[in-house]
Protein backbone atom coordinates (compact mmCIF):
# COMPACT_ATOMS: atom_id res chain seq x y z
CA UNK A 1 0.00 0.00 0.00
CA UNK A 2 0.98 3.38 -0.74
CA UNK A 3 -0.04 6.80 0.96
CA UNK A 4 1.38 10.59 0.36
CA UNK A 5 2.42 12.39 2.89
CA UNK A 6 2.52 16.26 2.41
CA UNK A 7 5.38 17.64 4.55
CA UNK A 8 5.05 21.30 5.62
CA UNK A 9 8.82 21.65 7.29
CA UNK A 10 12.17 21.20 5.27
CA UNK A 11 12.34 17.74 7.52
CA UNK A 12 10.30 14.23 6.65
CA UNK A 13 8.24 14.58 9.68
CA UNK A 14 5.84 11.42 9.71
CA UNK A 15 3.08 10.75 12.36
CA UNK A 16 3.44 6.75 13.37
CA UNK A 17 -0.43 6.38 12.45
CA UNK A 18 0.76 7.72 8.71
CA UNK A 19 3.57 4.83 8.69
CA UNK A 20 0.59 1.52 10.23
CA UNK A 21 -1.69 3.08 7.49
CA UNK A 22 0.93 2.88 4.67
CA UNK A 23 2.17 -0.27 5.81
CA UNK A 24 -1.60 -1.93 6.09
CA UNK A 25 -1.74 -2.40 9.68
CA UNK A 26 -4.64 -1.87 12.17
CA UNK A 27 -3.14 -2.32 16.13
CA UNK A 28 -6.70 -3.42 16.98
CA UNK A 29 -6.46 -6.40 14.14
CA UNK A 30 -5.23 -9.80 14.66
CA UNK A 31 -1.54 -10.14 14.69
CA UNK A 32 -1.47 -13.23 12.39
CA UNK A 33 1.24 -14.54 13.19
CA UNK A 34 1.36 -18.35 13.49
CA UNK A 35 2.68 -18.72 16.97
CA UNK A 36 0.99 -15.57 18.58
CA UNK A 37 -2.62 -14.72 19.88
CA UNK A 38 -3.29 -11.38 20.30
CA UNK A 39 -3.57 -8.15 18.06
CA UNK A 40 -0.84 -6.23 17.05
CA UNK A 41 -1.37 -3.54 20.22
CA UNK A 42 -0.69 -6.75 22.17
CA UNK A 43 2.34 -8.09 20.98
CA UNK A 44 3.75 -5.18 19.14
CA UNK A 45 3.98 -4.55 14.82
CA UNK A 46 7.76 -4.40 13.15
CA UNK A 47 7.57 -2.26 10.49
CA UNK A 48 10.43 -1.81 7.75
CA UNK A 49 10.99 1.78 5.87
CA UNK A 50 13.26 1.59 2.96
CA UNK A 51 14.31 5.16 1.24
CA UNK A 52 15.24 4.90 -2.08
CA UNK A 53 17.56 7.74 -3.52
CA UNK A 54 17.65 8.06 -7.42
CA UNK A 55 18.49 10.59 -10.02
CA UNK A 56 18.07 8.42 -13.06
CA UNK A 57 14.50 8.83 -13.13
CA UNK A 58 13.42 10.83 -15.51
CA UNK A 59 16.97 10.19 -17.22
CA UNK A 60 18.70 13.15 -17.89
CA UNK A 61 22.93 13.04 -19.46
CA UNK A 62 23.58 15.80 -16.75
CA UNK A 63 21.06 15.12 -14.03
CA UNK A 64 22.02 16.98 -10.75
CA UNK A 65 18.42 16.68 -9.01
CA UNK A 66 18.40 13.60 -6.64
CA UNK A 67 14.64 12.57 -5.45
CA UNK A 68 13.56 10.00 -2.91
CA UNK A 69 10.37 7.98 -2.61
CA UNK A 70 9.67 5.83 1.14
CA UNK A 71 8.26 2.30 1.06
CA UNK A 72 6.59 1.01 4.55
CA UNK A 73 5.76 -2.60 4.87
CA UNK A 74 5.05 -5.10 8.29
CA UNK A 75 6.71 -8.03 8.79
CA UNK A 76 4.07 -9.94 9.76
CA UNK A 77 5.25 -12.77 11.36
CA UNK A 78 7.71 -10.92 13.74
CA UNK A 79 6.83 -9.24 17.05
CA UNK A 80 7.81 -6.05 17.52
CA UNK A 81 8.71 -6.47 21.07
CA UNK A 82 11.78 -6.75 23.33
CA UNK A 83 12.94 -8.54 26.55
CA UNK A 84 15.25 -7.31 29.50
CA UNK A 85 16.13 -8.43 32.74
CA UNK A 86 17.75 -7.45 35.70
CA UNK A 87 18.64 -7.86 39.08
CA UNK A 88 17.04 -6.23 42.18
CA UNK A 89 19.02 -8.09 44.77
CA UNK A 90 21.60 -10.26 42.95
CA UNK A 91 21.23 -13.16 43.27
CA UNK A 92 17.71 -13.82 44.73
CA UNK A 93 15.81 -11.50 42.79
CA UNK A 94 15.35 -10.79 39.47
CA UNK A 95 13.03 -8.81 37.59
CA UNK A 96 12.28 -9.63 33.81
CA UNK A 97 10.51 -6.72 31.60
CA UNK A 98 8.62 -7.40 28.34
CA UNK A 99 8.37 -4.67 26.18
CA UNK A 100 5.90 -4.72 23.31
CA UNK A 101 5.28 -1.26 20.71
CA UNK A 102 6.35 -0.35 17.12
CA UNK A 103 9.58 -1.19 16.09
CA UNK A 104 10.92 0.47 12.99
CA UNK A 105 14.00 -0.12 10.94
CA UNK A 106 15.04 2.11 8.44
CA UNK A 107 17.02 1.17 5.23
CA UNK A 108 18.62 3.28 3.11
CA UNK A 109 19.80 2.64 -0.75
CA UNK A 110 19.20 3.91 -4.35
CA UNK A 111 20.94 4.38 -7.68
CA UNK A 112 23.18 7.51 -8.24
CA UNK A 113 24.81 8.39 -11.70
CA UNK A 114 26.85 10.72 -13.23
CA UNK A 115 27.95 11.56 -16.66
CA UNK A 116 31.60 10.02 -17.04
CA UNK A 117 33.66 10.75 -19.80
CA UNK A 118 36.09 8.43 -18.71
CA UNK A 119 33.72 5.76 -18.82
CA UNK A 120 32.22 7.23 -22.04
CA UNK A 121 36.10 6.58 -23.39
CA UNK A 122 36.62 3.10 -21.58
CA UNK A 123 33.64 2.01 -23.69
CA UNK A 124 34.28 3.31 -26.80
CA UNK A 125 37.00 1.48 -26.95
CA UNK A 126 36.11 -1.27 -26.10
CA UNK A 127 33.36 -1.45 -28.59
CA UNK A 128 36.38 -1.02 -31.48
CA UNK A 129 38.00 -3.34 -29.64
CA UNK A 130 35.04 -5.99 -29.97
CA UNK A 131 34.76 -4.81 -33.84
CA UNK A 132 37.91 -5.69 -34.41
CA UNK A 133 38.18 -9.06 -32.96
CA UNK A 134 34.42 -9.89 -34.68
CA UNK A 135 36.10 -8.75 -38.27
CA UNK A 136 38.98 -10.88 -37.59
CA UNK A 137 36.65 -13.82 -35.97
CA UNK A 138 34.12 -13.43 -39.38
CA UNK A 139 37.29 -13.27 -42.11
CA UNK A 140 39.14 -16.19 -40.81
CA UNK A 141 35.94 -18.04 -40.30
CA UNK A 142 35.38 -17.17 -44.14
CA UNK A 143 39.11 -18.00 -45.52
CA UNK A 144 39.69 -21.09 -44.13
CA UNK A 145 36.42 -22.87 -42.98
CA UNK A 146 33.50 -22.51 -44.81
CA UNK A 147 33.20 -24.74 -48.29
CA UNK A 148 33.51 -21.54 -50.48
CA UNK A 149 36.76 -20.38 -48.69
CA UNK A 150 38.54 -19.74 -51.86
CA UNK A 151 35.96 -17.80 -53.21
CA UNK A 152 35.93 -15.61 -50.18
CA UNK A 153 39.48 -14.91 -49.76
CA UNK A 154 39.68 -14.01 -53.34
CA UNK A 155 36.88 -11.67 -52.78
CA UNK A 156 38.09 -10.20 -50.17
CA UNK A 157 42.13 -9.90 -51.44
CA UNK A 158 41.01 -8.99 -55.46
CA UNK A 159 44.75 -8.02 -56.06
CA UNK A 160 46.08 -11.58 -55.40
CA UNK A 161 47.44 -13.47 -58.21
CA UNK A 162 45.60 -16.33 -58.99
CA UNK A 163 47.50 -19.52 -60.97
CA UNK A 164 45.86 -22.19 -63.00
CA UNK A 165 44.93 -24.32 -60.23
CA UNK A 166 43.42 -21.68 -57.78
CA UNK A 167 41.36 -20.45 -60.89
CA UNK A 168 40.18 -24.11 -61.24
CA UNK A 169 39.19 -24.48 -57.57
CA UNK A 170 37.26 -21.23 -57.70
CA UNK A 171 35.69 -22.30 -60.39
CA UNK A 172 34.27 -25.50 -59.22
CA UNK A 173 32.90 -23.47 -55.90
CA UNK A 174 31.33 -21.08 -57.92
CA UNK A 175 29.46 -24.08 -59.79
CA UNK A 176 28.28 -25.71 -56.44
CA UNK A 177 27.24 -22.19 -55.09
CA UNK A 178 25.03 -22.04 -58.57
CA UNK A 179 23.23 -25.03 -57.10
CA UNK A 180 22.79 -23.57 -53.15
CA UNK A 181 22.51 -19.83 -54.01
CA UNK A 182 22.22 -18.57 -57.25
CA UNK A 183 22.06 -14.82 -56.36
CA UNK A 184 24.91 -14.77 -54.35
CA UNK A 185 26.79 -16.88 -56.82
CA UNK A 186 26.37 -14.97 -59.72
CA UNK A 187 27.32 -11.84 -57.80
CA UNK A 188 30.88 -13.42 -56.93
CA UNK A 189 31.18 -14.46 -60.83
CA UNK A 190 31.09 -10.97 -61.76
CA UNK A 191 33.78 -10.31 -59.13
CA UNK A 192 35.85 -12.97 -59.87
CA UNK A 193 35.72 -12.44 -63.62
CA UNK A 194 37.65 -9.28 -62.96
CA UNK A 195 40.44 -11.90 -61.74
CA UNK A 196 40.41 -14.06 -65.23
CA UNK A 197 38.12 -16.75 -63.53
CA UNK A 198 35.32 -17.82 -65.57
CA UNK A 199 32.12 -19.71 -64.37
CA UNK A 200 31.98 -23.33 -65.53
Amino acid sequence: RSKLVKFTTDADVFDVSDLLEAAGIDLDHPHGASYVDGSFRRHGVFLVMNIWYSNLQPYKMFAKDITYHYEVYALRESRGETERSYYVNYPTSRVVEQIQGIKILINQDGAIGAFSWTRLLINFASGLTMLAVATFVVDNIGMYCLPERHVFAHLKYPNRHLDEDEKEILTAELATMMQEDPTAAKAAASELRMLGVNRA
